[in-house]
């Protein structure tokens, strides 16, 4: 229930409805964003500080809302998750 709330929040603070759709693969945001995570993460864990300075970037770079900014970062970080499996084909 409470997902199903977070949701319908998320929906109506995004005005361009992509934060229930999501990105593409092929949208060269969404490769960049997963090139920027995995960048930021070779050390380990992201700091909260690096956290906020690549948020910050992916609204200023792509022109986002901080809605959006959150949908790209976490399409992102799945496609970065995925990326790994190709390594051990």
């Amino acid at each position: 229930m409470l997902d199903r709330l977070r949701q319908f929040i998320t929906d109506v603070v995004s005005p361009t409805g992509t934060a229930q759709a999501g990105f593409a693969d092929d949208d060269y945001r969404l490769a960049a964003t997963a090139l920027l995570i995995h960048v930021i993460s070779l050390d380990g864990e992201p700091s909260a500080a690096e956290t906020r300075k690549l948020h910050a970037l992916l609204e200023y770079r792509f022109n986002l809302d901080p809605g959006t900014a959150d949908v790209l970062g976490r399409d992102a970080m799945r496609v970065e998750g995925e990326a790994g499996r190709l390594y051990h084909v």
